[in-house]
């Protein structure tokens, strides 16, 4: 901003001067009567102000091309820059096309897998209930076997004493002949028994290999859904977010202690305004995806939530987008609950660096050691518990014009004495924050700069 307002006095400046001495040359033509060209000295003095017109109009241009290569481009390049901004909005245009595409063909995987899940759980079914048959046939085949063989040594017990027992033969005989009908009995009802085991045996394979073909075509689906579900992130990119994936949506302070019911409705309040924000930043809800609001967190997520809110003492709540958030989509969040405790009070030094004349005099070294002190403040305040997204691990700012006036002032410094940089903590520091810093530079005691 500076090297504009020196850029334009500079042209004014110029200008003027070139002016004054047109209007110089002018007068002193006129007076003189000079004549150029063999015009008259009325049209050469004309001709001596249209010139230094030409002068400050030529001598301006050239002076802001020559600071600014912004212009330069911008004089230059005008067109080459509107045929990239039409370039850049029909690849936006196709990519929204294909985005579209895409989420359709997701959805119809959805459904075909769905569908073989549900084939495969009815398949799962029919095994279950082919096994209880197979188990209560293999029951009746040991029973059978079993009486089979009590018969048998009945039968064999019977005609070891006929030889005995003469007088019972005929008894005995009919015992036999009804012990041998029963015998065959037994045993078709064992050969039928052992059919129906063979049969049972060739329809549980049959469902098995019906079973396994079921898991490769559910296995295939999954690979092409992850595929979409790739094209769809990728295609995402190229679109505008409204909040990307592990970034924080929103955070509050809430009191502890004060019964479920009460700690409901402060809940249900805080996510009512977290509602109005991402209606207001273009999230949509989508009641056929289940969720009926702009932010929408599983039933089991708010559970936990309200749970932890419940307990005694000051909390502090943080939402964190799950994935990246598209326009005109929901906005699906987990949360993050922790006491909200001091972690440093007012005026506390967080970081501290010493440096020597040879960094003061190096104004890139200078930098870094600031932004080293910056992030190694940032660190401590995260290791102390402050909450904090996953994507952006910064829970602190400070502004770029404070860094540079600083670097400025601790340059001008006299002396070679070594200068301690300092981290103070400009507020009492909670753990739902925010990290409000002030920088301090002191030499022997005394305080040389101020930042922040």
């Amino acid at each position: 901003m500076v090297a504009g307002f020196l850029l334009i006095l500079a042209v004014l400046i110029l200008g003027g001067g070139i002016a004054t001495v047109g209007d110089r040359i002018g007068s002193m033509v006129g007076k003189k009567r000079l004549s150029l060209f063999k015009l008259r000295p009325r049209d050469t003095a004309t001709l001596v102000t249209v010139f230094t017109g030409v002068m400050i109009a030529g001598v301006s241009l050239a002076l802001v091309l020559l600071v600014s290569d912004r212009v330069q481009f911008a004089l230059f390049n005008y067109d080459q820059v509107q045929s990239r901004l039409r370039d850049a909005t029909r690849q936006q245009a196709a990519a929204e096309k294909e985005l579209l595409a895409v989420q359709s063909q997701r959805t119809e995987e959805r459904r075909a897998l769905q569908s073989a899940l549900a084939e495969r759980r009815q398949a799962e079914t029919n095994l279950q209930s082919i096994n209880r048959q197979l188990t209560e046939a293999r029951s009746q085949q040991e029973q059978s076997e079993r009486k089979l063989a009590q018969n048998q040594k009945l039968l064999a017990t019977l005609e070891t004493q006929k030889a005995a027992v003469q007088k019972n033969a005929q008894v005995l005989r009919q015992a036999v002949q009804t012990l041998n009908g029963e015998q065959r009995r037994l045993a078709t009802s064992l050969q039928r028994s052992r059919k129906d085991l063979v049969q049972l045996a060739r329809q549980k394979k049959k469902l098995e290999r019906e079973n396994e073909t079921l898991f490769y075509i559910a296995a295939e689906l999954a690979k092409k859904v992850a595929a979409s579900q790739a094209t769809t992130n990728r295609l995402r990119s190229r679109t505008e977010l409204i909040f990307e994936a592990e970034e924080a949506v929103a955070k509050a302070k809430v009191p502890g202690g004060r019964g479920m019911a009460e700690t409901q409705r402060i809940f249900d309040e805080f996510l009512s305004e977290v509602q109005k924000q991402a209606l207001k930043a273009g999230a949509q809800p989508e009641p056929e995806a289940g969720c009926k609001s702009a932010v929408c967190m599983s039933a089991e997520e708010a559970r936990r939530i309200l749970q932890q809110l419940a307990a005694p003492g000051d909390h502090a709540l943080q939402l964190i987008s799950i994935d990246n958030s598209l326009k005109g989509e929901p906005v699906w969040v987990f949360g993050q609950v922790r006491p909200n405790q001091l972690l440093f009070e007012e005026g506390r030094v967080i970081a501290a660096r010493q440096i020597d004349r040879n960094v003061l005099n190096d104004e890139e070294k200078l930098r870094v050691t600031l932004v080293d002190l910056f992030n190694e403040a940032n660190r401590q305040a995260r290791d102390a518990g402050i909450l904090t997204s996953g994507r952006d691990a910064k829970v602190g700012e400070f502004l770029y014009r404070d860094l540079e006036r600083m670097i400025e002032e601790l340059r001008s410094q006299p002396g070679n004495g070594a200068v301690t940089l300092q981290a103070v903590s400009k507020q009492d520091v909670y753990t739902l924050g925010p990290l409000s810093l002030k920088l301090v530079a002191m030499q022997n005691g005394r305080i040389l700069s101020k930042a922040g």
